[in-house]
């Protein structure tokens, strides 16, 4: 990788060296509250998750329908990842504000590598 490839965020990101096609946005007060409340609540309370069911009916047809032709042309076994990786993939493109990441009070918003890039900061 080159070394031009890599900036140094100019927003008071605390010296933090990113790399690729980036934004940098500060949080606002309001949003930084948020932050602190939710790191404090990690610390004093119950933490619960959620479990959603899909129909994976058309996707198992489309893996055992492929699967034999697949394991000859690759030689290993086709399995569930490839299709949650490609859903995962469509996800992020659809809304790639979900890969931010905090720093400090800044987030930073890895942008596609193209400059038709369909997501907005709102700044709230």
């Amino acid at each position: 990788m080159a070394a031009s490839s890599f900036r140094r965020c100019k927003s008071g990101c605390r010296g933090t060296l990113y790399f690729g096609n980036y934004e940098v946005h500060p949080l606002s007060v309001m949003r930084q509250k948020i932050a602190e409340h939710m790191v404090a609540s990690k610390h004093v309370s119950a933490h619960v998750y959620s479990v959603d069911e899909i129909d994976m009916s058309k996707v198992a047809a489309i893996r055992a329908k492929s699967k034999e032709e697949f394991e000859k042309r690759y030689e290993t076994k086709l399995t569930f990842m490839p299709f949650f990786v490609k859903a995962a993939v469509a996800g992020l493109r659809a809304y790639p504000i979900v890969n931010a990441s905090l720093d400090g009070t800044n987030v930073v918003c890895t942008r596609r590598s193209t400059s038709a890039s369909p997501w907005r900061w709102t700044g709230a």
